[in-house]
């Protein structure tokens, strides 16, 4: 059956294929021209429950770590303490909020993206996030991407789109839709023509045609997605939701937003409490992580799998809560 999404995929595919040999027939400027082979990872932080494990377990993927922060806890003095005990190459820029808000409106969050990467000094950037942990052992150990990465045709410009083990709700349990390639490419080479842009819902970097795209399916990175304080999940739920209605005259803070879609939604006036509700959501439609079919957790997460921060409870083989909030 025809299908003209398919066919558009098909076509754009086609043209990103053939355009990304202009770099090669000097055409375009070379990707190499710019900054020198290596990877910057860049990461907006505000606050973030995982920045310790995470920073670790890139120290020897990345060249220099690019971080802009908005935190209002001590993520700062975490990051320092980090880069000093791993001897890591960090950069980190504080960024001072327009608003009071506890996450970034759609265009503050994406003034943070474009400082992070005007502060990128190599040639390939990952944009990385605080609840990213990589595996530094293994099959699949994230020094072994890097030397995938830094092979590629020094030429060519590259978008690569990564397939991370997504957690959910506790590191013990995931989504069906764990391992699906992000629709984003998190991992690109640089040019100075990129620049991140706010549509309203969601930020997007918009790709010249001659980037050529590349799918990695194996599983070097996990994102603790939702492993986080359900006041944190209450938040990122409705954050998109409010970048998207642009009526920062009404809803000039994400807490207004949330204030009003709770009592209007769902006739809930306790902020706690919709944290709860809006957990049991999520946590219902979860499925335990299988390490044997998708690959042991990374050495970096296994110590916190002994005294997990956040457990999913179980009665008669349905999840009803977890350890932080009770019962649902």
């Amino acid at each position: 059956m025809f299908s003209f999404d398919s066919a558009k995929r098909t076509l754009s595919n086609l043209t990103r294929g053939i355009s990304s040999f202009l770099p090669s027939l000097d055409l375009v400027a070379h990707s190499g021209s710019f900054k020198p082979n290596g990877i910057s990872l860049m990461l907006r932080t505000k606050n973030e429950e995982w920045i310790d494990l995470s920073l670790r377990s890139v120290k020897e993927f990345a060249d220099e770590v690019v971080i802009v922060d908005a935190s209002t806890d001590d993520t700062p003095s975490i990051i320092r303490k980090v880069a000093s005990e791993e001897n890591l190459n960090i950069k980190l820029v504080r960024y001072k909020e327009k608003t009071k808000s506890v996450m970034s409106n759609g265009n503050t969050y994406t003034d943070q993206s474009n400082m992070a990467l005007e502060n990128t000094s190599y040639k390939w950037i990952f944009k990385w996030d605080g609840d990213m942990i990589a595996r530094t052992s293994g099959g699949f150990n994230i020094k072994k991407l890097r030397e995938k990465i830094l092979k590629l045709n020094g030429k060519k410009y590259y978008a690569v789109f990564i397939a991370y083990a997504n957690l959910d709700g506790d590191l013990f349990h995931t989504s069906d839709k764990s391992f699906v390639p992000s629709k984003e490419g998190h991992l690109f080479t640089y040019s100075p023509k990129l620049k991140f842009e706010n549509i309203g819902r969601f930020e997007v970097l918009k790709l010249p045609l001659y980037y050529k795209p590349i799918i990695i399916r194996d599983v070097y990175i996990f994102h603790l997605r939702s492993v986080k304080s359900a006041l944190r999940l209450l938040y990122r739920r409705f954050w998109t939701d409010w970048r998207d209605t642009n009526d920062y005259q009404n809803f000039p803070t994400l807490q207004k937003y949330i204030k009003y879609k709770m009592q209007n939604d769902w006739g809930i006036t306790e902020v706690n409490e919709a944290a709860r509700f809006n957990l049991m959501q999520l946590c219902r439609t979860l499925i335990p992580y299988d390490n044997v079919k998708y690959g042991d957790y990374p050495e970096l997460l296994k110590e916190q799998l002994i005294n997990p921060k956040y457990k999913l409870i179980y009665r008669q083989e349905n999840i009803v809560g977890r350890n932080d909030v009770g019962i649902f």
